[in-house]
């Protein structure tokens, strides 16, 4: 079932494809075509494989003969959930090549989410691994499909178990090729390639349809801007499944024009300094939660880091004194990040200036990005007054979910704009930051506070949403999520977090006798 969302304008799809930003290109042959272009070059690096492009889409078409033969196809959606490892594209790419479309998860969710989109999505088929960080999926996917009526299958990277029905990944790894084409997507430009989830902090995920034409559009520009080549390796130390990882320019960017893609399996940095030793890592991507982590590990590591020559930071507000650390200490570029899920990007340059780089997140990647930063009558503000942002930023087609199980609607959003006044972005010719909840335009940007937070959080083992725990902050940290309440102990990182960032109960056992990390002055 064709997945029922609104078309691009005419007019807007003629004004783009003129321009060149979308050239009618889809997902279906992308690694083909890099295949070509790139054999023997190594394209993807997890803990437990190397595969060169050629081998990459080779084994890629090995899963799409086995997908169809679970009578999977066009326009069926798959739920993805698996941590960063290379099942996770060896399955994303060969549901491109079958027209099926794979909506992201968090490797976090549970049952309430996987079954809002579930059914929501109306989905086919739901990937899982088969234990994660503890976690038994199997069970998870159980449950989940014992109330989704669309759900048909369940395919487990690892054991399936016993009696479950469930399909292993290897049994469509190993599937003997049918005769015919791998690729049998009919997909245009103009269709939906995949969905993401809102970023938003209110209620369930919502589910946003990304097409061909704009996705591809949008890892190519963000590549052009991060300047990377076929000799760009990029670390994926955040959950793939994420925007931010996956097309910012992220691993997309990299495998578009050739690149390596190494995909960490925790973000802890001495795990991720080695990745970056031995694999020549040119450019990763961080959250700001891990910024101040990643800055006291490289001050005592003996990871050679000289080859990193970017590091990202978005998904959050960086405080300014973290990113003026970051810039003085790392050696590298550090590029600050805001994107949102709907569409629109944000980056610093390579060449900003300090000032730049450390107070905003950027300029929109794109030329034909729409951005409004306006006051309560909605009429757009002078520079250096503070508004809320709108974007419309040729993602028109902001999902949203139906009161019913039913298939899935997506509709426009309200005026053709994404409304993000909890944001900060940027109008196209100048930087802003964020001030509260409300957003500051300038043409000659001027620092400000970082916003206080209510919390302090912690990253968890194995990408886990962050547990808080009330107590004035110090002013990296981020805000906490509406939801998160608990305070237990996180084990990621112990001998790093302040003694009295604990939860009083716990201050007198842990941590151990390990030095505490050094987080900033309280506000």
């Amino acid at each position: 079932m064709a997945i029922d969302m609104t078309p691009w304008p005419g007019t807007d799809v003629e004004k783009y494809r003129a321009a060149g930003y979308w050239r009618g290109e889809t997902f279906a042959g992308f690694l083909a075509s890099r295949a070509r272009a790139h054999g023997n070059r190594v394209a993807l690096v997890d803990d437990r494989t190397r595969l060169t492009y050629a081998e990459l889409d080779e084994r890629t078409d090995h899963v799409a003969h086995g997908l169809r033969g679970l009578g999977l196809g066009s326009d069926d959606r798959v739920l993805l959930q698996l941590p960063n490892r290379a099942e996770f594209l060896l399955l994303w790419f060969a549901l491109m090549k079958i027209g099926a479309v794979p909506v992201h998860t968090q490797p976090g969710h549970r049952r309430s989410e996987m079954v809002h989109l579930a059914q929501h999505s109306d989905a086919a088929a739901y990937v899982i691994p088969d234990l994660h960080a503890g976690f038994d999926h199997r069970e998870l996917a159980a449950e989940v499909r014992s109330v989704s009526p669309s759900l048909k299958h369940v395919i487990v990277v690892g054991d399936p178990g016993t009696g479950t029905g469930f399909t292993p990944f290897t049994d469509l790894l190993t599937s003997a090729p049918e005769a015919g084409p791998a690729i049998t997507s009919r997909a245009s430009g103009g269709d939906a390639a995949l969905l993401l989830l809102s970023g938003g902090t209110t209620g369930l995920p919502k589910l946003i349809p990304r097409t061909h034409d704009d996705y591809l559009y949008n890892s190519r520009a963000a590549g052009e801007v991060c300047e990377l080549t076929e000799e760009s390796v990029y670390l994926a130390a955040l959950p793939v499944a994420f925007n931010y990882t996956m097309n910012c320019p992220g691993v997309l960017g990299a495998l578009s024009v050739g690149g390596r893609v190494v995909l960490a399996g925790n973000p802890d940095p001495g795990y991720c300094f080695d990745l970056i030793e031995r694999e020549g890592v040119t450019i990763a991507a961080i959250n700001p939660q891990l910024a101040p982590v990643w800055l006291d590990e490289a001050a005592v590591t003996d990871a050679d880091l000289s080859t990193l020559r970017v590091l990202q930071v978005g998904s959050a507000r960086l405080a300014d004194e973290t990113a003026r650390k970051m810039v003085a200490e790392l050696g590298c570029v550090i590029q600050q990040v805001f994107g949102m899920a709907e569409g629109l990007l944000c980056l610093t340059r390579l060449s900003d200036p300090p000032e730049i780089i450390t107070t905003t997140q950027g300029r929109p990647i794109s030329p034909a990005d729409e951005i409004k930063v306006a006051g309560p009558d909605d009429q757009e503000v002078p520079d250096g007054e503070e508004g809320s942002c709108s974007s419309a930023d040729r993602t028109r087609c902001a999902a949203t979910t139906t009161p019913t199980n039913t298939t899935p609607r997506v509709s426009p959003t309200t005026a053709s704009t994404v409304p993000a006044t909890a944001y900060a972005a940027a109008r196209r010719d100048t930087s802003s930051w964020w001030a509260g909840r409300r957003t500051r335009s300038t043409a000659a940007v001027r620092r400000s506070r970082p916003p206080r937070s209510r919390g302090i959080c912690w990253p968890i083992p194995r990408f886990s949403p962050p547990r808080c725990c009330p107590r004035p902050t110090p002013t990296w940290a981020s805000a906490p999520s509406p939801s998160s309440s608990s305070t237990a102990v996180p084990t990621l990182f112990p001998h790093r977090t302040a003694r009295n960032s604990l939860p009083s109960s716990t201050s007198g056992a842990w941590p151990p006798s390990r030095p505490p990390m050094r987080c900033g002055s309280s506000t």
